[in-house]
């Protein structure tokens, strides 16, 4: 028996684990899905997948008596997230456990900073410390450990000394969905957005770590230095205080489009009507929103650490996330992309497929079974 065991954990696509879990789901590669009451409804229905549900006030105590005694030599259990709620140690030796790691972001950027050393992953907060000791606990006894980037899986042998030979980096995939646009859509879908004749650059808000407050603090530099410019800076998501407080100042004024939270569709459109996109995180252990905006022509500007510098080199004007003038001096490099760099680009996002992640899944999975 292979399980996919994702807690409460959301399942909700419009996070990047959401939606790592629904496409692993959706491949028929479990025989069971191990999750909390509260997540049942969403787990996709399929013929001959089994679903069972644990109570949420009490689910780490449920999992554990549930794989003690049902769990037996040769079964798999894949935990698809950075964080496992129960403890590991107390797993029967002959039950292989497979653990994805997607980043340690906490480690890295959250765990000396204010919040009490908390941050957000996938809608919910977390313990800075907690997940650093629950590493510590898991990645020893996992069988197979899953990153979603090299650069995770560097981060993992030299931080927590693990045998890199256990290790094994299988990307994500990026939707169909995000593709470019004919001249004629591009030209609609500007018009519906009013924003026809003037030059944008995009950025996707998120967590402190997605950085924006340079980026909004670079694009005042450059209109400073550049006061003739058309360039407009569209930010994408929710926007927090602080946001709307540097988006606020005065040089900025009308330069600057706030759309809110968008629908899937909408994150489409806006990725095809930016003349450059611009991704400079302080980490990430994947990109997803880098290897989007390239699959739909865009001109891209990301970080040069961590996953971003991995996935954008030799494709993406590359930067130092830290220094405001060289983001700001890279707006001026924004141009269209030519005929050659489009297809050589969309060859590229090509290679990041779902069908081929959940293939290694799969090879992964049977391997360890078979131990």
């Amino acid at each position: 028996m292979i399980y996919l065991e994702t807690g409460k954990m959301s399942w909700d696509e419009r996070y990047g684990m959401g939606r790592y879990i629904n496409e692993l789901a959706r491949r028929e590669m479990y025989d069971c899905v191990i999750c909390a009451n509260s997540q049942k409804m969403f787990v996709p229905n399929i013929e001959g997948l089994n679903i069972i549900s644990l109570d949420d006030s009490s689910y780490k105590k449920e999992l554990s008596e549930y794989i003690s005694k049902n769990m037996h030599k040769g079964d798999v259990i894949h935990f698809p997230a950075n964080l496992i709620c129960v403890d590991v140690t107390r797993f029967p030796k002959d039950v292989r456990i497979v653990l994805t790691v997607h980043d340690i972001t906490p480690i890295f950027y959250y765990q000396n900073k204010k919040r009490n050393g908390n941050y957000f992953s996938n809608g919910k907060r977390v313990s800075t410390k907690q997940f650093e000791e629950n590493l510590r606990q898991y990645l020893p006894r996992a069988d197979r450990i899953i990153t979603v980037s090299e650069n995770t899986k560097k981060d993992i042998v030299s931080y927590f000394g693990i045998d890199e030979r256990k290790i094994i980096t299988i990307y994500n995939g990026i939707d169909s969905r995000f593709k470019q646009y004919s001249s004629e859509q591009l030209e609609t879908v500007k018009e519906k957005y009013g924003l026809s004749n003037i030059q944008t650059i995009m950025a996707v808000i998120g967590g402190k770590h997605k950085n924006i407050a340079r980026v909004i603090t670079a694009f005042r530099l450059y209109c400073k230095k550049n006061r003739n410019n058309k360039l407009h800076l569209i930010l994408v998501g929710k926007i927090s205080k602080r946001t709307m407080l540097l988006t606020c100042f005065r040089k900025s004024k009308g330069k600057i489009i706030l759309t809110g939270r968008v629908s899937d569709e909408e994150l489409v459109d806006y990725y095809n009507i930016s003349d450059g996109f611009v991704f400079v995180s302080l980490y990430e252990g994947f990109g997803f929103p880098l290897l989007e905006a390239m699959a739909c022509g865009a001109y891209t500007i990301c970080s040069k650490t961590s996953s971003l510098g991995e996935l954008g080199e030799g494709y993406a004007y590359l930067v130092d996330p830290t220094d405001i003038v060289d983001i700001a001096d890279s707006f001026k490099t924004i141009r269209k992309l030519s005929d050659d760099e489009i297809k050589k680009q969309r060859e590229y996002v090509k290679k990041f497929t779902w069908d081929n992640s959940c293939r290694q899944h799969i090879k992964v999975l049977m391997e360890v079974s078979e131990f």
